[in-house]
């Protein structure tokens, strides 16, 4: 049977994640001395700064800085930054102004994925997509070798069948880290899931629209421009004349 929630082939960086972690690039678009600390923080070492394209900066313009992003993700492949963690999913806790969030960390297929108004796909956007947000940031995805998403899914899970099981278990996992996020981001910590507990998650999240005319599984809670150009991406992968 299909699952609408899947392991990933997830990279993370060997060493230095206070530097690595940085705010989603959609955030703080009009204080720019937010922005400017963060390169102060950072500098020259690898991070996420350097291969995203705070919208803060963008312009009619960003091909010298998407060029830089492209080289800095080869970069960065090219030189070990990261360590591969295949078919992997990742219990996530964050902490921040005395409140606890739980997530995890894997991968759609977005084929289940519509933005479109009157859409019954599985995963769904839950705000109007302004279609003119989009070309911009196709702009900066379609040749990055890496993917670098921000994207939030909301469930409808009133038993608290799926994520809660896993804050009882956590201590059973293999840390995959756990540090405090720059600019009083709060503190986080992830945890790879076992293969066993990967299935248990994927049933979990099935059996909540099981017995539903309304298939709607996914809801988008941030990230959904970012969904909707990873989408029209993909359909022009499939398409390239549309490109």
């Amino acid at each position: 049977m299909k699952k609408h929630f899947n392991p990933a082939n997830i990279l993370l960086p060997k060493k230095n994640f206070e530097k690595w972690a940085v705010v989603a690039c959609d955030q703080y678009t009009s204080e720019p001395e937010y922005w400017n600390d963060v390169e102060k923080i950072v500098g020259d070492e690898p991070s996420a700064l350097h291969i995203i394209l705070p919208e803060i900066y963008l312009s009619d313009d960003n091909s010298e800085r998407i060029n830089a992003i492209n080289e800095n993700m080869q970069k960065y492949l090219d030189s070990d930054v990261f360590d591969t963690h295949e078919n992997s999913m990742i219990y996530v806790e964050r902490e921040s102004n005395n409140t606890l969030r739980r997530g995890i960390v894997g991968v759609i297929d977005l084929e289940d994925y519509d933005y479109r108004k009157g859409a019954t796909s599985a995963i769904r956007a839950t705000e109007a997509t302004v279609l003119e947000r989009i070309p911009p940031r196709v702009q900066i995805r379609k040749d990055a070798p890496l993917e670098m998403p921000h994207i939030l899914l909301l469930i409808d899970d009133p038993q608290l069948s799926v994520i809660e099981p896993l804050a009882e278990k956590k201590d059973g996992f293999k840390q995959a880290y756990g540090f405090e996020l720059m600019k009083n981001g709060g503190h986080i910590d992830g945890y790879f899931l076992p293969d066993e507990v990967i299935a248990q998650v994927q049933d979990a999240l099935e059996a909540l629209i099981a017995d539903k005319d309304d298939k709607l599984l996914f809801a988008v809670g941030d990230g959904n421009h970012s969904l909707a150009t990873a989408k029209e991406c993909y359909n022009q992968s499939k398409n390239p004349l549309a490109r």
